[in-house]
């Protein structure tokens, strides 16, 4: 796996925690900022995993 795109979707989960820090206020968005960031999350743990 390349790296380069493992930090790609790692830049990606901050902009998803920073979202969810913004839409604090709004559910929905909130909540779907999370939910992004959480399954981001787990498929760097996934691919890390595999591919060492």
């Amino acid at each position: 796996m390349d790296i380069k795109f493992i930090n790609e979707v790692r830049a990606s989960l901050k902009r998803c925690r920073t979202n969810a820090i913004r839409f604090r206020h709004d559910d929905f968005l909130r909540k779907h900022s999370i939910e992004l960031a959480l399954s981001k999350r787990r498929f760097i743990r996934d691919v890390t995993a595999i591919y060492g």
